[in-house]
């Protein structure tokens, strides 16, 4: 039999999944959370992808009534605007973040994907830059026309090896930026460089320092907006309202009333107007909020506090996140002895409040777990060892004595062969702790208990 070849090159490595095309239909379709790759990647990608995302999103979710033909529309406009920070388009910032032979939709389409991998490159291609046209290795001088702007900085990368440019030249001049269809010099090169080879732009030194704030300062970029009344009426308390109209923030139809501590006084001298009340109020600093809103009752001649004004805001705004904190947490109501919980040689007699379950990873033969369990509610023992001759003695003892469960393995290579009603007539198992769905089928015809492992939420109804 001969071998044949069918292709070569990096045939494992995909092209960027990009789903900006399916935003419209999975957000009307429910998905409120998409979850951004950013995993062994720098700073800088993850900051100019979420921010790219967050622009279109934004897009759809303000205009949810429109078809998606339409929003689709809307997003390839947003993606062409230029930035005017780094003179790049948005689509084109993306690219340049990483990219590995373009982009590709995955499977959100419906038709196979045949260009789904990219084989000529394992790694970020970046743009393509132009042929090295000539190398003067003695200066490190490399000639180049350019299909792509370039500037002082920038990293690039030249048959797998990468550098910086830090020498730049057009016409024996130094420059600091060069555009597209120029002939520039790039200088102080090394290496095996040679004509023909093809140069790539990997980085842009001008988006890296627009995008470096979004992670090197503290402060909240995208902040959650509400509204607010405030009611100021002389000789009694001043009362601000603080409420969100946001469909799509946790904090839509929550609201927080509260009145300052002091009544307000007629003004001796200057009156408060409602110009200085709003610049005031809307001072929400590194808060995650913003007012878009805000409807001022003030009466006439009277005298407001900037301190009073402050506390009433800073009071407001800390009330209404707290409130939502306490709405969505987690909460446990554990409370357990860490003393009591733990195991001696000896045997330990322990008390707690809350049911104990114990999942025994790894059996070691002649030892008598029996002499150590006290106080186990449940017990999980894996597959595998019901199915070790040397441990069944062992495991009949145990499953007298301890509500014992058969704790599945995420993978069971012969899910199909294994003798399970071996396992329900020799042990006295209450029942089965179930890792994936298809073990649901194999274990349920012997009606005993069934309890889904943690891996189960990968699952969806």
């Amino acid at each position: 039999e001969t071998e044949r070849e069918y292709d070569k090159g990096y045939l494992l490595s995909p092209r960027d999944l990009m789903g900006t095309s399916s935003l419209p239909e999975l957000i009307k379709a429910g998905v409120n959370c998409f979850k951004i790759e950013g995993r062994l990647k720098n700073p800088e990608y993850v900051g100019i992808v979420t921010r790219y995302y967050r622009k279109l999103i934004d897009i759809v979710y303000d205009n949810l009534d429109k078809s998606n033909e339409e929003l689709l529309k809307l997003l390839e406009e947003e993606e062409s605007k230029i930035n005017p920070s780094t003179s790049m388009s948005y689509l084109d910032e993306l690219k340049q973040s990483f990219n590995r032979g373009g982009f590709s939709k995955g499977h959100f389409s419906k038709e196979a994907n045949k260009e789904l991998i990219y084989k000529e490159m394992a790694s970020n291609s970046g743009f393509y830059l132009g042929k090295v046209q000539n190398f003067n290795p003695n200066k490190g001088y490399i000639t180049l026309k350019l299909e792509h702007s370039i500037g002082i900085g920038d990293k690039i990368s030249i048959d797998s090896d990468n550098y910086t440019i830090s020498e730049l030249m057009k016409q024996n001049t130094n420059i600091r930026l060069a555009n597209i269809g120029e002939v520039v010099t790039i200088g102080r090169m090394k290496g095996n460089i040679r004509p023909g080879q093809k140069i790539y732009k990997l980085q842009s030194r001008i988006l890296n320092d627009d995008i470096a704030p979004t992670f090197k300062e503290d402060k909240e970029f995208k902040k959650i907006k509400l509204n607010a009344f405030l009611t100021i009426k002389k000789n009694e308390k001043m009362t601000l309202e603080v409420f969100s109209n946001n469909l799509c923030s946790i904090y839509n139809n929550e609201r927080i009333s509260i009145s300052s501590n002091s009544i307000i006084e007629p003004a001796q001298n200057r009156s408060a107007t409602k110009e200085d009340i709003f610049s005031q109020i809307t001072k929400t600093g590194n808060t995650p909020f913003e007012f878009e809103k805000i409807e001022i009752q003030l009466d006439d001649n009277v005298f407001v506090p900037v301190k009073l004004l402050n506390e009433l805001r800073r009071t407001a705004l800390e009330q209404l996140q707290n409130k939502i904190i306490e709405k969505h947490i987690h909460a446990r109501n554990l409370k357990l002895n860490p003393e009591t919980l733990e195991f001696h040689t000896t045997n330990s007699n322990l008390k707690a409040s809350n049911s104990i379950h114990l999942l025994l990873t790894i059996l070691h033969e002649n030892i008598d777990y029996s002499n150590y369990l006290n106080g186990i509610d449940k017990l999980y023992i894996p597959l595998k060892y019901f199915l070790l001759n040397q441990f069944q003695e062992e495991l009949i003892s145990l499953c007298n004595l301890f509500n014992t469960y058969v704790y599945m393995p995420n993978i069971i290579r012969d899910l199909w062969n294994i003798d399970y009603d071996k396992i329900v007539n020799t042990f006295f198992i209450k029942g089965f702790v179930i890792s994936s769905t298809s073990q649901i089928d194999i274990v349920k015809r012997y009606n005993l208990e069934m309890i889904g492992n943690y891996n189960l939420n990968v699952y969806n109804q």
